[in-house]
């Protein structure tokens, strides 16, 4: 080689370009791995159409019997659940009995069958022990459930919060320090949550959650996080309605706040009171002890008929179906057999 040659110049500014290209692709790399991460996959690589990969069935914790008598998911598992009503019409109550139905394996309002019974975690809010404990036994007597003593006994966990600061979400949306406790407390347990029930949602609901939807949302989030707990359990809070629904006729928009509460759940259910006419005058006026519990939003499954109930206020309120003119007599603990039903986790069809 002659040396002499002269040889072209090297240009600083053709490294500079390479070492860009190598450092922007080395962050697409990075880009492509937090997706990779984040669980994208093609329907090819999950083989969701393989012959032999049929999609699994949806998960139920109620189900409702269609005209042909057959059960048909009425509220989903493992999902993130709202129900909606104004003041003193039995939200709580509506969550108590709820709890009790799917610790028991007996139907809520003797028309919605569980699924599939077991544990469930009831958190109140406003409710000290004491009142819890008059709600519970109230609930069991006037169901009557006393031959499910031994299953509400073990699957029935209470937990009042009264008094005390609940907020899962802190003013910048970030998990709180008493809700990361919360969810190692539930997930340390051990126990195969079915239900966790949350009310009222405003002593949970972080600060702006009510009015401002991208801090709902992000407490939405948070709160779904619980749903995916070892046992995937399905999530209920109660929450207030706003001043334009206090008089009945609510739907979706009902919910007090942001309407990303509405958004961010799969089932929402009212309930609301019976207004009747009074006499031939067209004046309407609210019904003392009747309510309408319906389901508004479903993702899920068919939305069914709404259902009128009755306040029982010699058993605290007690919420049962119109149709039973006569509460049932209480039998105690010694005289009381099992009902034998029909087993609605035999019977479920995906036919949704």
């Amino acid at each position: 080689m002659d040396h002499d040659e002269e040889q072209p110049p090297i240009s600083l500014s053709e490294g500079v370009v390479d070492a860009e290209k190598a450092a922007a692709a080395r962050k697409n790399l990075a880009a492509v791995a937090h997706l990779r991460a984040l669980g994208v996959r093609s329907v090819g690589e999950v083989g969701w159409l393989a012959a032999d990969n049929v999609a699994r069935p949806l998960r139920t914790l109620l189900t409702v019997r269609g005209a042909d008598g057959r059960p048909r998911p009425f509220m989903p598992a493992g999902k993130l659940s709202m129900l909606i009503a104004p003041g003193g019409t039995g939200k709580t109550q509506t969550l108590v009995q709820v709890a009790v139905c799917v610790g028991s394996g007996l139907p809520l309002f003797d028309e919605y069958e569980v699924s599939d019974p077991g544990p469930v975690l009831l958190v109140l809010g406003e409710e000290d022990m004491d009142e819890m404990h008059r709600r519970v036994r109230g609930t069991v007597d006037a169901m009557p459930a006393w031959p499910h003593s031994a299953e509400i006994d073990e699957n029935l966990h209470v937990l009042s919060l009264c008094g005390q600061p609940a907020g899962f979400t802190d003013k910048d949306g970030g998990r709180t320090p008493f809700f990361d406790q919360f969810y190692a407390g539930l997930e340390a347990s051990g126990i195969q949550w079915r239900l966790i029930i949350l009310d009222p949602a405003s002593r949970f609901l972080g600060p702006d959650a009510e009015k401002d939807n991208a801090a709902a949302t992000r407490w939405i989030e948070v709160v779904e996080r619980l749903t995916q707990l070892p046992s995937k359990p399905a999530v209920l809070f109660a929450h207030h309605t706003n001043k334009s629904a206090v008089g009945g006729g609510t739907d979706q928009t009902a919910a007090r706040g942001s309407s990303a509460l509405t958004d961010g759940v799969r089932w929402q259910g009212n309930l609301e009171r019976v207004v009747n006419e009074e006499g031939g005058s067209g004046n309407k006026v609210m019904s003392a002890d009747r309510v309408t519990f319906k389901v508004v939003k479903v993702n899920h499954c068919r939305q069914p008929p709404p259902l009128e109930l009755a306040r029982d206020f010699e058993h605290g309120g007690f919420l049962r179906p119109v149709a039973q003119a006569k509460p049932t007599a209480t039998p105690t603990a010694a005289t009381a057999s099992r009902p034998r039903g029909r087993d609605p986790r035999r019977e479920l069809h995906d036919d949704v």
